[in-house]
């Protein structure tokens, strides 16, 4: 496998990474690890911005910044309400986005093996 491919998995793990942390901190039910996770979710969205992919990658590339931006936006709104409402919102949030990436992510994974 190219390099550059191995290089750009290496950034996609940092994805993966923040959405187990967003699911770990809504399944115990934990505000302030709500609060975490999104500026994880923050600094991740900073560096896909970043990113310059493969060009085999480039259309995944700008639908995961897509997708992965409004899920940032939404964890910033829920780390916004009251300590009671966050953790709710975050699940919605995860709930709505979470699926998305997935997908897409799958589809660079694909393009990986191949």
């Amino acid at each position: 496998m190219k390099k550059e491919y191995m290089m750009y998995a290496m950034t996609l793990g940092l994805i993966g990474d923040a959405i187990n942390e967003m699911i770990d901190a809504v399944e115990v039910k934990s505000p302030e690890g709500v609060k975490r996770a999104a500026k994880l979710f923050s600094s991740v969205a900073t560096t896909m911005k970043e990113e310059t992919p493969p060009d085999i990658f480039a259309i995944e590339h700008q639908e995961l910044v897509e997708a992965f931006t409004l899920w940032n936006v939404a964890n910033k709104q829920a780390t916004a309400m009251r300590s009671e409402n966050i953790v709710e919102a975050a699940s919605a949030a995860l709930n709505k986005h979470e699926g998305f990436l997935v997908i897409i992510m799958d589809r660079i994974y694909e393009k990986l093996r191949n």
